[in-house]
């Protein structure tokens, strides 16, 4: 377990804004996550990484995330997907625990990423293998957004706006707004994530790779 914490904590860096899991919280978790997620969560709890653009989170709290974005795929109902991370700008990485599918949903595309090579892969060999695979294949830039000038979006809002609390997220509004370029004349808030999530008519696509 030590050795993948501490690879966890190479990708993410050191955690921030800690949030410890509780042993009634962990409890809850152990009947909905796998191990790997476990260990992390005893280790890190519920806490953000890389000064707030990505968080580990206790999926019991957002299990609403899951029901609300694939309410409307019903090849998933047999999967026990859970949410694992959340992004600055709405992007969630979700594990199928039962049989280790990998889903990536993105809020300001509207869809959800399949990755077709991890279903084999976690049929074979399980959602820890899965989890582990992906989470160790992240780049914290996977959660960010650049301007037209590659500088950091969510670096110019956290100045701009203050750093986000644990359940926010920075909001582009309206969503179809194009992404990459910060303008005084494109709204752009500080929004509860799941509150945004339920007010929002949500059409997502589900893209394959």
């Amino acid at each position: 377990m030590k050795a993948f914490v501490d690879e966890f904590e190479n990708i993410f860096g050191a955690p921030t804004n800690r949030r410890e899991l509780d042993s009634d919280a962990l409890e809850r978790v152990k009947v909905s996550s796998c191990q790997t997620q476990i260990d992390c969560l005893k280790q890190f709890g519920a806490s953000d990484f890389c000064n707030g653009l990505v968080r580990l989170v206790n999926p019991v709290l957002y299990r609403s995330i899951v029901e609300l974005v694939l309410a409307k795929y019903p090849m998933f109902s047999k999967s026990n997907i859970v949410p694992v991370l959340l992004g600055a700008f709405g992007q969630v990485d979700m594990i199928g625990v039962n049989d280790g599918v990998f889903l990536r949903f993105q809020l300001f595309q509207n869809r959800i990423l399949l990755m077709e090579e991890d279903v084999a892969l976690g049929q074979r060999d399980g959602a820890d293998v899965v989890l582990r695979q992906n989470l160790l294949a992240s780049d914290p830039e996977d959660f960010d957004l650049l301007d037209d000038d590659g500088h950091s979006v969510f670096e110019q809002l956290s100045a701009k706006l203050g750093p986000l609390n644990g359940d926010e997220i920075f909001s582009l509004t309206p969503e179809s707004t194009e992404v990459g370029i910060i303008a005084d004349d494109i709204g752009i808030e500080k929004v509860s994530f799941i509150e945004h999530l339920e007010s929002i008519e949500l059409h997502p696509k589900l893209v394959t790779l």
